[in-house]
């Protein structure tokens, strides 16, 4: 009932949850309120800040978290190996300084 959002994840059971399945408390957390209260995520980044800029977020944040549609999946060696990848080919780019 939980996976399909037809019952709200208690919150303050996050923590065990997190422990269980081996996951981000952090990560469970943002997910559980926003289902509890969408829209909270925008309030929550007003009171305490982003933890990544507007350009991270566009360019790495929400690509990612669409591709593992929400998860937060284990490092893996592939995984591993995909980033890398992906770094070294940025760092041959030039990028534009602010």
């Amino acid at each position: 009932m939980y996976r399909r959002g037809e019952a709200k994840f208690p919150l303050d059971t996050i923590w065990l949850l997190a422990a269980a399945i081996d996951a981000t408390p952090a990560h469970l957390f943002r997910l559980a309120l926003e289902q509890h209260w969408p829209g909270f995520g925008e309030e929550m980044v007003l009171a305490f800040g982003a933890i990544a800029t507007p350009a991270e977020e566009g360019l790495l944040l929400r690509p990612w978290r669409e591709a593992t549609n929400n998860n937060d999946p284990r490092p893996i060696p592939e995984l591993e190996r995909a980033i890398a990848r992906m770094i070294v080919e940025v760092r041959t780019i030039e990028l534009p300084h602010h």
